[in-house]
């Protein structure tokens, strides 16, 4: 990291005082399905269900994780990985979402998608869940948050088109901060970020250069992984021109793409993955 600017240490020095806001709520739609097939996807992965993976469906459980069923025998390998010393391993996960102007185009798809994700991962004991939609004032330094817990608060999870700025390293640092304090001491911390954009925002409406707030950005991911708490970032849409800087970033903890049906998929298989690993007391 370079030594920081005049600017970046006026805004690292600027204390940040989230508002915590309460968003419209214009409704969500659970996919049943899914959440049913990710839930029993993710307690056979724990090994909280004896019976073998039947049906995959959509999920394409055979893609997303390691220990496959043995077709002829009827039987999943890798039992070694399901002893009872395992089952005290929980996992904190936060889903932080990007609710900044920018990510009007997906309506209620995030709403949708964190209804159906709070759904499943009820069903998961060993999985504390929350979702921080984040969004930034448009001529302040600062961050607009709202924590979502329950399903019946998912419809709050979209656009907002009053506090339009996206300022990552400010929902970052609330993330870290939240899951640190607040999660349980004994469990593996996990953020998964699904953004659009890069970082904006204006200081007492000054605009601030974008390469000031990359820095910051970077800073509050390495500042994470200090705390060993990993973030993977989900990016949707206009990837091209930033793509080495996000690369840069999230040090190769990155998914793009322009079609969310893959964003959806890819939060999956992390999510799979992440439960496999806690099994094995590996890194998330």
């Amino acid at each position: 990291m370079q030594e920081l600017s005049k600017i970046e240490l006026e805004l690292m020095r600027t204390k940040n005082n989230p508002v915590f806001t309460k968003r419209a709520d214009k409704g969500y739609s659970v996919n049943q399905d899914l959440a049913k097939q990710i839930a029993i996807t993710l307690n056979k992965i724990k090994g909280r269900i004896e019976s073998e993976i039947g049906n995959t469906g959509v999920l394409e459980i055979e893609e997303f994780i390691q220990f496959k069923i043995d077709k002829k025998a009827g039987i999943m390998k890798n039992l070694d990985i399901f002893s009872e010393s395992f089952e005290s391993n929980g996992l904190d996960l936060t889903l932080l979402i990007d609710c900044s102007g920018s990510m009007r185009s997906l309506r209620q798809k995030l709403a949708d998608l964190s209804s159906t994700l709070i759904t499943a991962l009820d069903k998961c004991s060993f999985i504390d869940f929350k979702v921080i939609a984040f969004s930034g004032k448009y001529h302040d330094y600062q961050s607009v948050i709202e924590i979502i817990k329950k399903v019946s608060d998912s419809g709050k999870i979209h656009a907002d088109e009053t506090d339009l700025h996206d300022i990552h390293n400010l929902a970052i640092d609330f993330a870290v901060n939240d899951i640190n304090t607040k999660g349980n001491p004994d469990n593996k911390k996990l953020i998964i970020m699904i953004t659009d954009g890069y970082p904006e925002c204006e200081l007492k409406h000054r605009s601030m250069d974008h390469k000031v707030l990359q820095n910051l950005m970077e800073r509050s991911v390495i500042n994470a992984k200090n705390y060993q708490i990993p973030i993977f970032c989900l990016y949707y849409g206009h990837i091209g021109s930033v793509k080495e800087l996000m690369n840069r970033i999230f040090k190769g903890m990155i998914f793009e793409s322009s079609n969310f049906e893959d964003i959806e998929k890819k939060l999956i298989q992390k999510l799979s993955l992440a439960v496999e690993n806690l099994n094995k007391g590996m890194t998330l």
